[in-house]
């Protein structure tokens, strides 16, 4: 089993389309909207996927959480399969030697059964939980670029946040409706935010014990 890179999974939950109903500021919209007059037309601005997964800290930091499980998971898996492979080649070399009793001979088969089946166990029940545990974040964090998408197009006078991805269906963008480097600001100091508040919360929440 193969987690990959988290978004893997997340790369499809970060292919945001946000449409706003909120009213658009007066003037020119920013950057996305290029010359464009605020003239009630529908504004749009993109970001690049693959950009945002570089520099959006907190799925950077959940991605390396992944990858450390999954790192210790394939550690863990090679130990169990080297440890029945030693004990396999004892078997072998000493069923060779003539060491064995039939008794001893059809003990040694059992228990490399009962390892091997052990590993598989292991293999398909942490393989699982891993494989829950990226969906569950992929969809936190489709949770949060959504949300924050629509608090960044409200204030920002966009209609609609599309990212644009490498297998997307949109073919071209014109550059000037990119907003990646200013969404990716917004997310992470959205985060930084969220941050600081949770934290004040632990610490009233332990000062009042």
């Amino acid at each position: 089993m193969q987690i990959g890179k988290l978004f893997l999974i997340a790369g499809i939950a970060l292919a945001t389309v946000v449409s706003c109903d909120g009213t658009k500021k007066n003037g020119r919209a920013s950057k996305a909207s290029g010359n464009t007059e605020n003239d009630g037309s529908t504004v749009i601005a993109y970001y690049d996927q693959e950009k945002l997964s570089e520099k959006y800290a907190y799925y950077r930091e959940q991605d390396s959480i992944m990858r450390t499980k999954q790192m210790e998971f394939q550690q863990q898996l090679a130990a169990k399969q080297s440890e029945i492979e030693q004990y396999y080649n004892e078997y072998a070399r000493r069923a060779k030697n003539n060491e064995l009793s039939p008794l001893m001979d059809q003990q040694y088969q059992q228990n490399l059964q009962q390892r091997q089946q052990q590993m598989m166990n292991f293999q398909q029940t942490k393989g699982a939980r891993l494989e829950q545990d990226a969906l569950t974040i992929s969809a936190e964090i489709h949770d949060k670029v959504e949300k924050a998408a629509k608090k960044f197009c409200e204030e920002n006078g966009y209609d609609m946040l599309i990212s644009k991805q490498v297998t997307g269906q949109v073919m071209y963008i014109n550059p000037s409706m990119d907003v990646t480097s200013e969404f990716v600001d917004f997310l992470n100091d959205k985060g930084s935010k969220d941050k600081d508040d949770d934290n004040e919360k632990s610490s009233d929440t332990k000062s009042s014990k």
